[in-house]
């Protein structure tokens, strides 16, 4: 009997263990990407750097040879701040190109702050000491990074997938808290002065949306609202791009892969603009 209990937890406990590693692996392997990420820009020299949420990841799309691109997917105002402080203390740091979009301050955005970049100056890669669990590891860290295959972009949805695609978005987005008084624009103005009093020049961008899109988020907030908004961050010496004023086809249904997200090419178009208004060829920031 003792020899039956003894057999299943052999067989059981390592199952057991083996089960827990995986799933901590598959909780942490995003995390653990992303803080990578910046600490390998952290040890290297970086003099530009873009950090903020899927509109900057994709619009830019490392297409800006110059500048590091950070951003993730769903990054907040706090945790795009906890990175660029943590590269900011170990770089020199001439340009740093962040978002600056009402969508920042929808409430999902709000609710959705997480830790992962916080004192991250402090903290170490990921190590395995045994080789099978870290190779496991490793490849649970790089299969994340892949980027995700686009079987169609929103040129070729029927009218029906973009107004549901549109409506989607939008009731998500147009949840827009006072964004004039919340905890999140505090954080982004210290950020912003902070950048500043260290001679570091600030960019605050609106990336490109279709039409249908802005024109719901501005009905909702209102263009002067936003606009007396924006002029708070340049009064303190941010520069603030709207891509409005761009030479960029943003009525061209092509450039996008949905509604306020660019594709590669429009990706590619609006960083060479983008390159050519505001980068010279000397990298003069």
């Amino acid at each position: 009997m003792k020899n039956k209990y003894f057999t299943m937890i052999v067989i059981v406990v390592p199952v057991i263990m083996l089960f827990c590693f995986e799933a901590y692996i598959y909780s942490i392997k995003d995390k653990s990407a992303l803080i990578n990420s910046v600490i390998s820009v952290r040890e290297s020299n970086v003099n530009c750097l873009i950090m903020g949420d899927s509109h900057t990841e994709q619009s830019f799309r490392g297409n800006i040879k110059e500048c590091v691109n950070l951003s993730v997917g769903g990054a907040t105002i706090p945790m795009i701040a906890d990175a660029i402080y943590s590269v900011e203390k170990n770089n020199d740091l001439k340009l740093v190109v962040i978002p600056l979009d009402p969508h920042n301050f929808s409430e999902y955005r709000l609710n959705n702050y997480t830790t992962m970049y916080k004192d991250i100056a402090t903290q170490n890669k990921l190590l395995l000491t045994i080789p099978i669990l870290k190779k496991i590891a490793i490849n649970k860290i790089k299969s994340s990074l892949r980027e995700k295959e686009i079987e169609k972009g929103w040129i070729d949805y029927s009218s029906q997938e973009r107004q549901e695609s549109l409506d989607g978005r939008l009731k998500k987005h147009l949840k827009i808290q006072k964004f004039e008084s919340t905890n999140y624009s505090k954080i982004y103005k210290e950020l912003v002065k902070y950048l500043i009093n260290k001679d570091i020049k600030v960019y605050l961008v609106r990336t490109p949306v279709i039409p249908e899109y802005e024109k719901k988020i501005f009905e909702y907030i209102g263009y002067d609202r936003w606009k007396k908004y924006v002029n708070s961050f340049t009064l303190i010496g941010a520069n603030y791009i709207d891509y409005k004023f761009l030479e960029f086809n943003y009525k061209n249904n092509s450039m996008f892969e949905n509604q306020d997200h660019l594709n590669k090419e429009g990706a590619k178009i609006f960083s060479k603009i983008f390159s050519k208004n505001f980068i010279d060829d000397k990298h003069n920031y």
